[in-house]
């Protein structure tokens, strides 16, 4: 039998997500974007590809956006399903688009950089509403 989260579960899975994947996805951001493109893609590497590291080892945003989406994402539905297909539209395009990042272009690279802002911001506001809760 599958028990649904509480409120205090719930806030708490929120905010595994934005730690584990909110601050991450751009942790290695400058604040102003990269002039050189190399120094983008290197930076995109390390903030996509080695989102996390873990005992297990390196996971990807992408990795770390699955597991906490299998783990909770029904628990969310309800209450933040908009939120949730915020973040799954981009992670779908890194699915995608990170395995080529070597080949990828100038504006190819800008869009996944932009990309990475849309899931910090929409994490950060679906974990702000769920604390007002």
């Amino acid at each position: 039998m599958i028990r649904a989260m509480d409120g205090d579960e719930r806030r708490a899975a929120a905010l595994r997500l934005k730690h584990d994947l909110g601050k991450a996805i751009r942790f290695n951001a400058p604040a102003a974007p990269e002039a050189d493109v190399e120094a983008l893609r290197e930076r995109l590497r390390l903030d996509l590809v080695v989102t996390r590291l873990t005992p297990e080892g390196v996971r990807s945003a992408v990795e770390v956006w699955d597991a906490w989406h299998d783990a909770h994402g029904e628990d969310f539905m309800e209450e933040a399903s908009s939120y949730l297909l915020a973040i799954s539209l981009p992670m779908e395009v890194f699915r995608r688009e990170v395995p080529r990042l070597d080949k990828l272009d100038r504006a190819a690279l800008r869009q996944l950089d932009d990309l990475t802002r849309v899931v910090q911001e929409m994490i950060f506001r679906m974990t702000k509403e769920l604390m007002k809760g």
